[in-house]
């Protein structure tokens, strides 16, 4: 069965959405699992490695940045190979969490980055909430509280193994580097 990823996301963070998070970034800067992204990259001092943020246009770098929009999965092959993947808050919103990490293992070529909700009761039970009204409200989207070990045992399969891993209340940030 196809996933209608891209419509569903769309519908629900929309244009609205993209503002609101632009303007909390400009006044207090990135969110907290975000700040742990990026201590985590930062530490992996990588030379000549860019890392580009939501304002790009901005800043100056529309020449240095493409986007597509698009289910990753779908084009990721069709993707070049990026020295570092993030995925911020993604995989909570992905159905098929194999296919997504790995897609953005295949592209990544030094190490990859990425935030998840922690497996913990409280989790669970908000998600079930969420997800409840979101039945209720005939919307399609659904959050996902994806098995960590799964996710892990995938990744080192796919050669890179866990150099740090930061818990907050809500989020885990997991930090891999390509270890073949």
């Amino acid at each position: 069965m196809p996933c209608h990823c891209c419509e569903i996301t769309d519908n629900t963070f929309g244009e609205g959405d993209a503002r609101s998070d632009i303007k909390h970034y400009r006044k207090h800067g990135p969110a907290n699992q975000t700040r742990l992204i990026l201590e985590g990259i930062r530490s992996l001092e990588f030379k000549d490695a860019a890392l580009l943020e939501e304002e790009a246009a901005r800043r100056g770098h529309t020449g240095r940045v493409q986007f597509v929009h698009a289910d990753f999965t779908d084009v990721a092959s069709e993707l070049p190979i990026a020295d570092i993947v993030t995925l911020d808050r993604v995989v909570c919103c992905y159905p098929d969490f194999r296919a997504l990490l790995k897609a953005a293992a295949g592209r990544g070529r030094c190490a990859l980055a990425m935030t998840y909700p922690r497996e913990t009761w409280y989790m669970r039970l908000a998600l079930s909430l969420l997800n409840f009204v979101q039945r209720l409200r005939m919307d399609p989207f659904r959050v996902f509280l994806h098995p960590v070990a799964e996710m892990e045992s995938l990744l080192n399969v796919e050669g890179f193994e866990r150099l740090s891993l930061r818990r907050l209340f809500v989020w885990e940030v997991a930090l891999y580097r390509r270890s073949i």
